[in-house]
C-alpha cells in the first residue's frame, strides 16, 4: 500500500481536516486529516492553538479518540485499514505507538472507548464494527454487522454500544449480548451519532438533513430538518446546558436547545464534518491547515481555519485550456502544452470564493464552477468573475452541452439542475434524478446525459426528466464518461469500473477490474468497434483495458493492465 507524502507544514496540515477530538482535560485537540496525519495542537484559555506532534499513518485519518480512562492514551482510525494506539505526553509535544489493530478489510471510520478503559469498538467501510483489547490488542470479536458501511460509534457511560451506517441502521446493544442487538432503520444514511451526557438521548445525523433524537429503546423522541443537504455531524456540549451542536453538508454549523436553533455559522473554510465541544468552546473541522474554534454560545470564531490547503478537487477542460479547480476556493487556468512541457510560466489564477471549488467546466468564452457551498460561478478566460448563482447545497459535478449553452449541474442532494448561461445565468429546470449526491455527470448528446452518484446507481436523463437505469455498482460511483460512440463508463468504490453502451440497456455492462483500492476518475478512448476505459484508482494506479463490443460480451478476468 503506497503512503500518502505530502509536504509537512509548519502551521499544521496540508490537506482538510476530517476530525476534530478534544481531550477530556481540553488541554490538547487532536485533529486528523487527509494529508495521513492526526496532529496534536495545545490549547490555552482564548482557545489558541499551538502545533505540536504529528502522527503518521499510511492514508488519510478518519477519526482520532482519546481514552476518558487513561490520561494521553489516543486512538487514530485510517483509511489504511488499521487503528494506531498512542501514549502522548501531557504537554502534546511527543508520544509513543503502543499498539495498531489490524484486522479490518476497509477503511476504519471511527474508534470509541468502552467505560473499564481496557477495550475499545472500531467501526470500517468494511460494514463491521469490532471489538478489542488494549493491553493485548487482541481482537475479541464483532460488536454488529450493517449491509453498507458502518460509519460511528457512540458509547455511553453505562456501556451501551450505539452503531450507524450507510444502510440506515442504528444498532444498539452491550458486549456481553451481541446476538440480540436492537436494531431500527431508517430511510437514509446516517454519518454520525452521539450519546447526551446523561445517556438518556441518542442524538443522530442523517444525510436527509434531518437531526434524530431517539431514546435508548430506539424509539423517536423528535426531529429536526436542519438542512437541505445532508446532516455529517452531532455533538452534545459538555457543560450541562443541553445544547446540541450540529454540522452539515452545506457548510454550516447550528447550536440547537430546546429544539430551536440558537446560533450558526456557514461557509467560509467550514468543513463540518466533525465537531466537538469542551467548555464553552466548539471545534469543527475544516478546509485550512487548523481546526475552526467557535465559542459555545453564539459560535463567534476564535481560530479560522489558518493557512489555506490548495488540494485540487475537479480538472476541465476547454478550447484546449484546463482549468484546475482548489479546496482554497481558487481557480487555475493554463494552455495544455503546459502540461506537456511542465513550464508552468502562463498559469491565470481566479478566486470564485473562500470555500473548495469541487466542480469545473468550460463554457464560452470562459469557465463555470460549482462550489461546497453550493455556489455557481462564471468567469471569463481573463479570469474576471462575471455570475454568481446560489443552489443552497454542494455541487459536486458540472457538465457543458457540446457545443452549447447549457450546463448540468449535480448536487449532494440528488438533483440535476438544467443551467442556461446564455446571457444572465439561470435555473431552467430541476429533476430529481439520484438518491444520493451526483458526483459526476457526462452528456451523451444534445438532450441526453449519464450521470453516476453515492446511490451507487449509474442512469442516463433526458432533458425533458425522463430518467433511465443503466446499471448498478456495489458502492457508489465516483465517475462517469461517454464518447459519441454511445460508450459509457463508470467508476466505483467496488474497485470496479464498467463499460456498456446506453442504447443497450438490456445487456450487461462488462466488468473491469484490477484495482486494489476506490476507483476515482475514468475515461473512454477509441474508435470504431475498438474501445479503450482508462481509469484511476485510490492505489495510485491508472489501469486500462480494450475490448471490442462487436465481438465480446464478458472479458477474461485477466483482462486490463496497469499503464
Amino acid at each position: 500500500m503506497r503512503a500518502i507524502n505530502l509536504p509537512e507544514r509548519s502551521t499544521g496540515h496540508a490537506a482538510p481536516i476530517t476530525h476534530v477530538a478534544y481531550s477530556p482535560d481540553g488541554s490538547l485537540l487532536a485533529t486528523s486529516s487527509y494529508d495521513g496525519s492526526t496532529i496534536i495542537w495545545r490549547t490555552d484559555e482564548d482557545a489558541k492553538l499551538l502545533p505540536s506532534a504529528r502522527i503518521r499513518h499510511r492514508r488519510l485519518v478518519n477519526a482520532a479518540s482519546w481514552s476518558p480512562y487513561h490520561p494521553g492514551l489516543l486512538a487514530t482510525a485510517s483509511a489504511d485499514k488499521t487503528v494506531g494506539l498512542w501514549r502522548v505526553d501531557p504537554s502534546g509535544e511527543s508520544f509513543e505507538q503502543i499498539g495498531r489493530l489490524a484486522r479490518h478489510t476497509d477503511d476504519v471510520n471511527a474508534v470509541a472507548w468502552l467505560p473499564d478503559g481496557e477495550r475499545i469498538v472500531t467501526a470500517s467501510e468494511d460494514s463491521t464494527a469490532l471489538v478489542w483489547e488494549l493491553s493485548t490488542n487482541r481482537f475479541l470479536g464483532k460488536f454488529s454487522q450493517h449491509s453498507g458501511h458502518c460509519m460511528a460509534i457512540a458509547v455511553a457511560p453505562s456501556g451501551q454500544i450505539v452503531t450507524v451506517g450507510e444502510d440506515g441502521q442504528v444498532m444498539i446493544g452491550e458486549l456481553n449480548n451481541t446476538t440480540s442487538l436492537a436494531h431500527r432503520g431508517f430511510p437514509t444514511s446516517i454519518e454520525g451519532c452521539a450519546w447526551s451526557p446523561d445517556a438518556t438521548r441518542i442524538a443522530l445525523a442523517c444525510d436527509d438533513g434531518y437531526l434524530r433524537l431517539l431514546t435508548p429503546e430506539l424509539e423517536l423522541i423528535e426531529e429536526f430538518q436542519l438542512s437541505a443537504s445532508a446532516i455529517r455531524s452531532v455533538a452534545f456540549a459538555d457543560d450541562g446546558s443541553g445544547r446540541l451542536v450540529v454540522g452539515s453538508y452545506d457548510a454550516t454549523v447550528q447550536v440547537l436547545k430546546n429544539g430551536s436553533v440558537e446560533s450558526s455559522i456557514t461557509g467560509g473554510r467550514l468543513w463540518p464534518r466533525s465537531v466537538d465541544t469542551f467548555g464553552d468552546h466548539v471545534a469543527v473541522g475544516s478546509f485550512g491547515s487548523s481546526p475552526i474554534i467557535g465559542t459555545l454560545e453564539s459560535l463567534s470564531v476564535i481560530n479560522n481555519g489558518g493557512p489555506e490547503t490548495h488540494g485540487p478537487n475537479a480538472l476541465g477542460f476547454a478550447r484546449e485550456q484546463v482549468a484546475v479547480a482548489l479546496d482554497s476556493g481558487l481557480v487555475l487556468t493554463c494552455p495544455l502544452s503546459t502540461f506537456r512541457t511542465a513550464s508552468f510560466n502562463n498559469v491565470k489564477v481566479c478566486r470564485v470564493g473562500r470555500d473548495p471549488v469541487l466542480s469545473v467546466a468550460g463554457i464560452p468564452g470562459g469557465w463555470i464552477t460549482g462550489s461546497y457551498s453550493g455556489t455557481i460561478t462564471t468567469f471569463s478566460s481573463a479570469g474576471a468573475v462575471q455570475q454568481v448563482l446560489q443552489l443552497g447545497m454542494p455541487v459536486p459535478s458540472l457538465a457543458t452541452q457540446p457545443g452549447g449553452e447549457t450546463v448540468l449541474a449535480g448536487t449532494y442532494g440528488g438533483s440535476v439542475v438544467v443551467l442556461s448561461t446564455s446571457g444572465d445565468l439561470v435555473v431552467e429546470e430541476t429533476f430529481k434524478v439520484h438518491d444520493g449526491s451526483v458526483k459526476s455527470i457526462s452528456w451523451l448528446n444534445d438532450h441526453q446525459a449519464v450521470s453516476g452518484a453515492t446511490d451507487n446507481a449509474v442512469r442516463t436523463i433526458d432533458l425533458d426528466g425522463t430518467v433511465g437505469l443503466l446499471w448498478n455498482h456495489g458502492n457508489l460511483i465516483n465517475a462517469v464518461s461517454v464518447d459519441d460512440r454511445g460508450v459509457v463508463a463508470s467508476a466505483s468504490r467496488d474497485r470496479l469500473a464498467r463499460a456498456g453502451l446506453a442504447n443497450s440497456v438490456d445487456d450487461l455492462p462488462l466488468d473491469l477490474f484490477g484495482a486494489d483500492e476506490s476507483m476515482k476518475a475514468v475515461a473512454v478512448l477509441g474508435e470504431g468497434s475498438t474501445v479503450w476505459v482508462i481509469a484511476g484508482s485510490y492505489d495510485f494506479s491508472i489501469y486500462g483495458w480494450e475490448f471490442n463490443f462487436g465481438s465480446a460480451s464478458t472479458l477474461d478476468a485477466r483482462a486490463g493492465r496497469v499503464l
